[in-house]
Parts: C-alpha cells; structure tokens; sequence
C-alpha cells in the first residue's frame, strides 16, 4: 500500500467516525438548518460509575461509553466503530485495522479528515489546536475543536487518536458550548477508561 492510499483511508475513516459521533448528538434536521441549531438543556455529566464496558473484537480493546453503543462496521479501511450518547455529550471509539500507522504523521492525516468533516457540520468557522502526546508508549494526537457560532448553538469536538500497530484507535466526544463543563469530563472518563492490550 503506498503511503497516498493509506493517507487517504485515513482520512475517510475519520470522516465517518466524526460524522457519526456528531450524527448521535444533532438529530438529522439540525444539520440541515445549518448554524441554527437546536436549544438543547444544559446538562450534567454522566458518573463514569454508571457506564457500559465495551470490548472491541478482536482487538481486544476495552472501554467504557455513557450507554450501549450502536456497532457500525465498516471496510477499506475495516473499522468497527462504537456509538453512544448520554444527556451532554455523543461518544465514539472506531478501532480500526490499518497496519503499518504506528507514526505520528498517520494521526495527523486522520485528524486532518475528522476536522474537514467538522467545519463542514459546526456551520461555521472553527477554531482548532493539536497537541502531540503518547498513551502507554505509544504515539496519540489529541484535537480540540469549536465552531464559531454563538452560545448555545457552537459544537465544540475533541478527540484523542492513538497508533497501536496494527490498529488506530480514535476517541471522540461532541456536545454544544453549553455542556462544555460536562464534555470535558465525560471525554476524560472515556480516555481514562481505554485499555490497549500489549
């Protein structure tokens, strides 16, 4: 596979893993009233306590969303990708089977693809920032992203992607400005809750 291909299986992943994150938070009317979103109640997180263990086969990934997801597979690339919501924010993990994307630069590729996707659904301009880390070891990328729309219809986006060769493991969560207190700490529970075998 050359390095163009798998760049652009990349970014086609992420895009529909951050369409479907975003498509369990916003019903399919909100997106097509463009920036005018729907007023939705302020919300308070979710007790990691009360949340579902997922385990992704046959990776053997294990994590934990804020209700039983929705399973969506995919193939080119082959992705098995985990949906959930709860009452402030939408949650995704996509585990995907893309050998040889243990560098960082796959991530970026794949985040890259996710906030295309984003700035065409926030229905406006959006502020982005990356930041370079690792989990257990292995190279992640974290995204931040917010549109630009006025409280409290501005989506904010974050995710963390993570290269665990043969696998590229991407965690996201989505909620409306107003719920900004709860994403940040039902996005902490998920990424505190994600175990990567060795």
């Amino acid at each position: 596979m050359t390095h163009r291909s798998l760049r652009q299986r990349l970014v086609i992943h992420a895009t529909c893993v951050a369409l479907a994150t975003a498509g369990a938070l916003l019903p399919a009317h909100a997106w097509a009233a463009g920036p005018v979103m729907p007023r939705l109640p302020m919300a308070r997180a979710l007790p990691a306590a009360d949340w579902v263990e997922v385990t992704d086969n046959p990776s053997g990934i294990t994590f934990k969303l804020p209700a039983p997801p929705k399973l969506t597979r995919t193939s080119k690339p082959t992705c098995r990708t985990y949906t959930a919501a709860s009452a402030a924010t939408s949650q995704t993990v996509a585990v995907c089977d893309i050998p040889g994307t243990d560098k960082m630069e796959y991530l970026y590729s794949t985040a890259d693809g996710a906030l295309d996707s984003f700035r065409k659904k926030a229905g406006s301009d959006v502020d982005s920032g990356t930041q370079e880390t690792e989990v257990d070891g292995r190279p992640a990328l974290d995204l931040h992203a917010s549109g630009k729309n006025d409280p409290p219809h501005r989506l904010l986006f974050t995710a963390r992607y993570i290269a665990d060769d043969p696998y590229t493991v991407s965690a996201l969560s989505f909620a409306y400005a107003k719920n900004e207190k709860a994403l940040d700490q039902e996005h902490q529970q998920l990424l505190d809750s994600l175990r990567i075998p060795s």
